[in-house]
């Protein structure tokens, strides 16, 4: 889902660097798209559905940036039905904003803020 959804955004969003999985210390602007831990309960009524959290780490040495970045993603996930996602591979019937906000400064003085997507998507 990473993959396929990092395609996607860097479609959309091409002023941002989106990398998947893990952070480069050579950039001062970029956004880390991660698997987030979550509690998968039983299947809905016949039908197979899978729920995936995503993480996305924001990162940016302009703060401006970095809350500006944050509330583009931000918002475009809350105003986006799920059958608009044109996510490759995945067909998302359900989006939540689980969690999201300012974090800290890294040691590379890059301001962090997260935002947590949960999919429920059907296999």
């Amino acid at each position: 889902m990473i993959v396929d959804l990092k395609h996607l955004l860097d479609n959309l969003f091409p002023d941002m660097k989106f990398l998947g999985f893990v952070k480069a210390t050579n950039l001062d602007s970029m956004i880390v798209i991660e698997e987030v831990p979550i509690f998968q309960d039983n299947q809905i009524t016949k039908q197979s559905r899978v729920r995936e959290n995503i993480g996305f780490l924001i990162y940016d040495k302009n703060t401006e940036k970095c809350k500006q970045n944050y509330d583009t993603l931000r918002d475009y996930f809350l105003t986006t039905y799920p059958s608009q996602l044109e996510i490759p591979n995945q067909k998302v019937i359900n989006t939540t904003i689980s969690s999201g906000g300012k974090v800290d400064y890294d040691d590379d003085e890059r301001l962090v803020y997260q935002l947590t997507i949960l999919f429920e998507k059907e296999m």
